[in-house]
């Protein structure tokens, strides 16, 4: 599958401002984190200022995300309905746990973490930021999950995108033990981080996914038990 440069550095722009949409970005930084001679960004930036996907804060000012980015999500956020009703199920499991619980879904080949809850009873709360790209290629059990359940060609571009991931030798061996088991255990040694994803499904795919990170010294034992029924349950 060839793809269109010129529109991924559009969308590359794009993410990059709307992680900070009321800040002013100079040309020269958003050229420095999208990769791009500082021309070449301009042309691309009057074409979304043009658009109305991307504000000017006036001459050398910056660039902001601008009202087209908000307008495309008007009648149904991503995810928002899940989201709703996901929030009060994952707050109990929090809770009850005493560990974060995510819930996370792919927008084409990359990783959305739609909320992320924390593991206390008294300040169990929807992180306001959680409604974000993940960072990292292969660092999550969901990532997992969702490949293996996916068509092959689904992987392939994903692994043309992030390369071969570091701690796995043979990435289809362990894809198709995801699938046998039904759901994915990842565990991170070098940040000694334990991380648990179980599918939802919907008409035969895997809409999103629910899951628990925690350090891994913990996961053993009962917790390890009520962690994995929690989340059978949740899913």
């Amino acid at each position: 599958m060839k793809l269109i440069q010129s529109l991924e550095r559009g969308f590359d722009i794009l993410e990059l401002l709307s992680g900070e949409p009321e800040r002013a970005f100079p040309l020269g930084e958003v050229a420095q984190a999208v990769g791009l001679h500082p021309a070449t960004c301009s042309h691309l930036l009057g074409t979304l200022v043009d658009r109305g996907y991307v504000e000017s804060a006036g001459a050398r000012k910056g660039y902001r995300f601008g009202s087209m980015g908000h307008y495309l999500v008007r009648n149904k956020p991503f995810g928002g309905n899940l989201a709703l009703r996901a929030e009060p199920l994952l707050e109990a499991a929090s809770a009850r746990l005493g560990e974060w619980v995510v819930l996370t879904a792919m927008a084409g080949i990359r990783r959305l973490v739609l909320l992320e809850l924390n593991s206390s009873p008294q300040a169990v709360q929807l992180d306001r930021r959680a409604l974000r790209l993940a960072e990292g290629a292969y660092d999550s059990a969901s990532v997992w999950l969702f490949m293996a359940f996916d068509e092959p060609s689904v992987f392939a571009r994903f692994q043309a995108l992030n390369g071969l991931p570091a701690d796995c030798a043979d990435p289809l061996a362990r894809l198709a033990q995801v699938r046998e088991d039904g759901f994915c255990i990842y565990e991170d040694r070098a940040a000694g981080v334990a991380k648990v994803a179980f599918p939802i499904w919907q008409n035969g795919k895997v809409a999103a996914a629910v899951g628990v990170h925690l350090p891994a010294f913990r996961f053993v034992g009962d917790l390890r038990q009520a962690v994995m029924a929690s989340l059978a349950e949740l899913a």
